[in-house]
């Protein structure tokens, strides 16, 4: 997430200094492992460890999107050090997230964090959603549809009677963040194409 907003600092005409960014963009690259999951933190040896582990696919599902996502938007830009995130393994995420989805469902309103299975945490719900959505809108046009109409599925499903969506029940903003993360989703998902067609 930081590295998208030093991209955006970048195209507002702020440099937010070339070691930083290239050093952030390594970090990334160093937390992917061959099945597409991202370590939680930066580790010497990344490695999934044990069996259930937050670093596995079904505990990364949350931190898939965005990291393609800024690897992706980071070549895009010109930068080498981003590396390269190809429309497959884009999809190959989506696909990821959308098929162990249920693993950030059973997280999505625990109180107490990292206690779902493979350490998700409730808070990793709305996050991961909005970059899914973001990374969808990155796709061909032909791509899109395929993932969109699950994306809404899962976020509509979330809103309570007030009109919020909520993850994470333990801190006063979760509403507020929760909520916009997932309108914020939603809104991509209605943006037409440059075709203007649905």
């Amino acid at each position: 997430a930081a590295i998208l907003a030093m991209l955006d600092a970048k195209a507002a005409g702020f440099e937010p200094g070339s070691a930083m960014r290239d050093r952030a963009f390594r970090a990334v690259r160093r937390c992917r492992l061959p099945s597409g999951a991202y370590t939680y933190s930066l580790d010497i040896v990344s490695t999934p460890k044990h069996g259930e582990g937050i670093n596995h696919i079904k505990g990364s599902l949350g931190r898939i999107q965005v990291c393609n996502l800024a690897l992706r938007k980071g070549a895009d830009a010109g930068f080498a050090s981003a590396g390269e995130i190809t429309t497959d393994q884009l999809c190959e995420g989506l696909d990821l997230f959308l098929r162990h989805h249920r693993f950030l469902d059973i997280a999505r309103g625990r109180p107490v964090p990292h206690e779902a299975y493979y350490a998700n945490a409730a808070y990793f719900y709305f996050f991961g959603h909005y970059y899914a959505a973001r990374v969808i809108a990155e796709l061909p046009a032909n791509l899109r549809d395929q993932y969109w109409w699950r994306f809404q599925q899962e976020i509509v499903k979330t809103q309570e009677r007030d009109g919020a969506m909520w993850d994470y029940p333990m801190n006063s903003y979760g509403k507020p963040y929760g909520t916009a993360f997932a309108v914020l989703g939603l809104q991509q998902s209605l943006t037409k194409p440059e075709n203007g067609k649905k």
